[in-house]
């Protein structure tokens, strides 16, 4: 007889039938199960059935999802992911133009489950939807296409830097367009930010079609998820720039001798213009405010300035901010929840401090489950399948850092400031037990803090949380600050002039030095 524990109480339904309450032996196969089912309603071929949640996500029941059912829950008797994977996938290939938009619309919303994306890839389905969205369809089918690759793709099955520059260019093309349907560009967008986080080479693909002038575009269209993804884009092109340029200047020595250049010759322009307004009589009396403006004075001006700009517009900016601030902290909070779904490789210390094992962490699509588990040295991104262990969101109960983690304190006293700095644990059940962390940088530190406070419902408090703020916040001022300004945008850059007829005007510098 099986323990009361591992019996789950369920009802089962299936279209045009009554639903089945059945008790779901947990440890009998699921095969068997589903044989079960289907003998109660007289049904043939169990193999190409399967369970599924019928409300909220419905995924797939797997022998590695099982444990998550609980009592009371609605399954649904469905298709095998295999058998719907092979429909859909001639479905979409059809000649009639309604079966095929019927099946793309199925395929978005299916391919959510990384179940069914398994088997959907395995038929080289992702393949399949690439070729279709180079071509123009119909703005409906060409969103669930879209739609349907994003989603497959967002599983991690297969790596974004195998796609076709011929496509990438077709997607920025969507999202430079003047004229197309929102749900594509909102998709594009999407896209284009994905295949951006996911490597340098598609980063530069992307920056070099997609334009700067076009993202400030669609972030001042009044359809919000076409702002909010624009924005998205926009940050990861400026993170995936910024992460360069730092790496650039650790490898080249030659740029710290750039920056006071670049400084002086900002103050000397700055000298000239500021002379030129007080329009300067005479060339005697130009060289004598020139050499009486020196850097001390013009600090003084900027200054003085800036306090004075600061006076007039600090209410409407700070009203503008905290009106603004509800918004960007949603854009932050659904970036930290989608990088703990990536997932992170963590190291295990032991008490001689050696780094000697490798365990990985990710986050369920349906933020629900933290899988976990060890992982070899050379992994990379472990399917969620592999992660053997899991914890489920509901039974955390604290998320602890620093010295009030569990395994910072049995080593009390020997632990360095750095690694207290990056270590967190959560508790779970009855707080009796614990998983506990060490992150490879404060940066992982931070997301993992950060996103681990949005699944308990607590307010983000990390110093990156902060900083990424005030970054949008600056930019989204400077943005509206465009509008009250009346500054528009040019759709096209302004034509380079002719070169001039002769370059006597040059200053020959090697002259004067002899």
């Amino acid at each position: 007889m099986p323990q009361q524990k591992d019996i789950v109480k369920i009802a089962i339904q299936m279209p045009g039938a009554y639903p089945q309450l059945i008790q779901l032996d947990q440890k009998k196969p699921l095969s068997a199960v589903i044989k079960e089912v289907c003998d109660g309603w007289n049904l043939s071929g169990p193999d190409n059935h399967a369970l599924q949640y019928a409300d909220g996500v419905q995924m797939y029941i797997t022998e590695s999802n099982r444990l998550d059912i609980k009592n009371g829950c609605i399954l649904r008797l469905t298709k095998a992911p295999g058998c719907c994977a092979e429909d859909l996938y001639k479905g979409i290939q059809s000649a009639d133009s309604g079966v095929r938009c019927d099946s793309l619309k199925q395929l978005a919303n299916v391919s959510t489950d990384v179940t069914f994306a398994q088997e959907f890839i395995s038929r080289d389905g992702h393949v399949l939807l690439v070729k279709r969205g180079r071509f123009l369809w119909s703005p409906l089918i060409m969103t669930h296409t879209l739609t349907s690759f994003f989603e497959l793709m967002d599983h991690q099955i297969v790596s974004w830097e195998n796609l076709s520059s011929v496509f990438i260019k077709k997607i920025a093309s969507l999202v430079n367009a003047k004229v197309c349907d929102a749900s594509i560009q909102r998709v594009s967008l999407a896209l284009l930010e994905s295949m951006v986080q996911s490597g340098r080479a598609l980063y530069l693909l992307v920056k070099q079609e997609v334009t700067l002038e076009r993202l400030l575009a669609h972030l001042q269209v009044a359809n919000q998820q076409i702002q909010t993804k624009a924005m998205a884009l926009l940050m990861a092109l400026l993170q995936t720039a910024g992460d360069a340029d730092r790496q650039r200047d650790r490898e080249s020595s030659c740029s710290v001798t750039k920056h006071p250049v670049c400084r002086v010759m900002q103050v000397v322009r700055e000298q000239i213009t500021r002379t030129l307004s007080s329009k300067p009589t005479s060339l005697e009396l130009f060289k004598n405010k020139v050499n009486a403006l020196n850097y001390g004075e013009i600090l003084k001006l900027r200054q003085t300035e800036r306090l004075h700009q600061e006076e007039t517009l600090a209410l409407p900016v700070v009203e503008l901010k905290e009106r603004l601030k509800p918004e960007l902290m949603d854009l932050i909070r659904q970036q930290r929840l989608n990088r703990l779904c990536q997932g992170t490789l963590f190291r295990k210390i032991s008490s001689r401090r050696r780094q000697d094992k490798l365990w990985y962490c990710r986050l369920s699509p349906n933020h629900k489950v933290l899988h976990y588990g060890d992982v070899e040295e050379d992994t990379e991104s472990p399917a969620i399948e592999s992660l053997q262990e899991k914890i489920p969101v509901a039974d955390i109960k604290a998320l602890l850092t620093g010295k009030d983690c569990p395994h910072m304190k049995e080593n009390k006293g020997k632990q360095s400031k750095e690694v207290l700095d990056l270590a967190f644990s959560i508790t779970y059940d009855v707080e009796d037990y614990s998983l506990n962390f060490i992150a490879s940088s404060r940066a992982d530190f931070c997301l993992w803090t950060d996103g681990l406070s949005v699944l308990l419902g607590r307010d983000m408090s990390s110093e990156s949380m902060r900083s990424e703020l005030e970054i949008l916040l600056s930019m989204e001022i400077k943005l509206r600050l465009l509008d009250l300004e009346n500054v528009q945008i040019p759709d096209l850059a302004p034509p380079v002039p002719l070169p001039p007829s002769n370059y006597h005007f040059c200053y020959d510098f090697n002259a004067t030095e002899q």
